[in-house]
């Protein structure tokens, strides 16, 4: 049996991606369904994969990002994700994501 990996996506008010980095593929994310990559994963590279933060304060300085830059209020959800693809201190790339349930975060 596999260890659930839980991480932190920030999407935004209607539960869409938030198209950081020029990303063209915006995914809506349902609340309690597996939602997978839609494009090839590739090493080392920023093409496919679904971005996460790995903590909670991670989530919530990308949340202030988003509001200072681009004056959008974004959500923040506690979710589970499968098959990492890479990581860094602060985010993981995975190849699928479910949102499980929402955190308040206050800015």
């Amino acid at each position: 049996m596999r260890m659930r990996r839980i991480a932190f996506k920030v999407v935004t008010p209607d539960l869409r991606s938030l198209g950081l980095r020029k990303n063209p593929t915006i995914v809506t994310y349902p609340l309690g369904c597996w939602i997978s990559s839609p494009k090839k994963q590739v090493q080392h590279a920023d093409a496919g994969g679904i971005w996460s933060a790995q903590k909670l304060s991670g989530a919530r300085t990308l949340v202030k990002y988003m509001l200072r830059n681009h004056n959008l209020r974004c959500r923040v959800f506690r979710a589970e994700i499968d098959g990492v693809v890479r990581e860094n201190s602060y985010r993981v790339q995975s190849k699928r994501i479910r949102l499980l349930s929402e955190i308040p975060v206050l800015t």
